[in-house]
């Protein structure tokens, strides 16, 4: 990460040739910063979010400083390993949904700040997730929900109603549909919490002036999910997925 500084909880952290490191104390209670250093900005944490937020920060001349109590940066980045009593080894992907759609234009926010950075990563397509849960493993296929072992197959084999949870998916995706051109039409890299908002946002007008209805929807696009998904999903299976 260009131009950012990064403190870690235990050892360093941190890549590329103009990022800059220190340790905090071997404990871990508290980070080692010289008292005479002077930063614009401080980001507590360096998950995904505090790493965007310091990378565009530096971009645009500001001197950062990024902190972080773990051993490693990056946040939901990592895979961690875990060996199982019977000697089986786990790999722990802790953000397998951040990566989707990297691999092209997109709504992705991630994928918005290595355009603003011009930064480029490897990317492989993968045709689903496992989830190992208390109740057993489960496969989430990407592509069609209709398709033999896709998303509506595996509700007819985990869910309690079924025929109930196939309605709520398909319920809930269709009332996704305009909040997706939504986001599609103004990205979330162009709303701001000034009154230059009103001209970072321009380029949706056009689709908000024909599609009028979905103004009512802008405080789901802003609020947590849940508050959304609720109203359409009762089924327990799915609404823990």
């Amino acid at each position: 990460m260009r131009g950012v500084w990064i403190t870690t909880g235990a050892g360093t952290a941190g890549g590329g040739d103009d990022v800059a490191t220190t340790s905090a104390s071997a404990g871990g209670a508290s980070a080692v910063a010289n008292a005479d250093e002077e930063y614009d900005v401080v980001v507590i944490g360096s998950g995904i979010g505090g790493l965007s937020c310091g990378a565009l920060l530096s971009k645009y001349g500001y001197k950062v400083k990024v902190f972080e109590s773990h051993y490693l940066a990056g946040g939901c980045c990592h895979m961690f390993d875990h060996r199982a009593p019977d000697g089986s080894l786990y790999k722990f992907e802790v953000g397998p949904s951040i990566w989707e759609g990297l691999d092209r234009p997109t709504g992705n926010p991630l994928r918005m700040v290595f355009d603003a950075l011009g930064e480029e990563v490897p990317v492989k397509t993968y045709d689903g997730i496992s989830m190992w849960t208390p109740e057993g493993h489960w496969r989430f296929q990407t592509g069609d929900d209709d398709a033999p072992g896709g998303f509506c197959d595996l509700l007819r084999e985990k869910a309690t109603d079924p025929e109930l949870a196939i309605k709520e998916w398909k319920a809930l995706k269709g009332r996704l549909e305009p909040l997706y051109d939504a986001l599609d039409a103004c990205p979330l890299t162009a709303l701001r919490q000034d009154a230059g908002l009103l001209v970072s946002t321009v380029i949706a007008i056009p689709f908000y002036l024909t599609h009028p209805k979905v103004m009512l929807d802008i405080p789901y696009i802003l609020d947590s999910f849940h508050k959304l998904s609720e109203q359409y999903v009762t089924e327990p299976f799915l609404k823990q997925w």
